[in-house]
């Protein structure tokens, strides 16, 4: 089965590398400095071939939360036209 929260972690090892939180689960107001929160958001096998899937698919939210931003609480959240697609 595959872990979407595992493989966008990965994806974003860069960030996190740099000090930025990565993590699973949504808004967290005691992290004050700028944070990425990771939530999943559907997941499917398909193409089935001998009660076996051929393929799987999965979709994870990624919001990125700064000091000051545009939402409540001094925080934003990436918005629809700013979502990371892994």
């Amino acid at each position: 089965m595959l872990d979407v929260i595992n493989e966008a972690s990965i994806a974003l090892l860069q960030i996190s590398g740099r000090g930025i939180p990565v993590r699973e689960g949504w808004y967290d107001p005691d992290i004050t400095d700028t944070h990425i929160s990771l939530w999943p958001l559907s997941y499917a096998e398909d193409d089935h071939s001998d009660d076996d899937s051929e393929s799987e698919t999965a979709t994870v939210q990624v919001n990125i939360w700064e000091p000051g931003g545009r939402g409540g609480a001094g925080r934003r959240s990436a918005g629809a036209d700013e979502s990371l697609w892994l």
